[in-house]
């Protein structure tokens, strides 16, 4: 599942950054005050397409040990060690232990992933991923 996941969310591994933001970074809809770096941007970058930056801080800390992909996000995108890494660690720490992965209830790993924006939001393309709906 996790695979199948990170070959949707960066385009059959084609994009590390989120294309509606390649051209300006979408400054404003990833904001999150008292944790973004002044000039940074934090939108989906790598095979997961990790957003915000408090999923940036806690991979960079849990990965590194400090805020290196809080200071340069971008790093996630142009490092193909670092896309891995973090798509790795956000599966590991947000989605792998969730109750009905392992049974491999699919809808709860986008629901883990995208869940306020697929699964009960405006874009919910669970449908188009498995044809059924979120569960928690």
């Amino acid at each position: 599942m996790a695979l199948t996941h990170f070959i949707w969310e960066s385009d059959g591994l084609k994009a590390k950054r989120e294309y509606k933001c390649l051209e300006t970074g979408c400054p404003g809809e990833y904001e999150v005050p008292k944790c973004d770096a002044k000039g940074q941007d934090y939108y989906g970058r790598g095979y997961i397409q990790l957003t915000w930056c408090y999923n940036y801080k806690a991979a960079s800390y849990a990965l590194f040990g400090d805020d290196r992909l809080v200071k340069d996000p971008d790093i996630v995108a142009r490092d193909e060690d670092k896309a891995w890494n973090t798509a790795f660690w956000f599966w590991g720490e947000n989605v792998h232990s969730r109750a009905g992965v392992a049974e491999g209830m699919f809808g709860v790993t986008t629901k883990a992933i995208n869940g306020g924006w697929e699964c009960t939001g405006p874009n919910r393309s669970e449908e188009r991923r498995v044809g059924k709906e979120c569960r928690s």
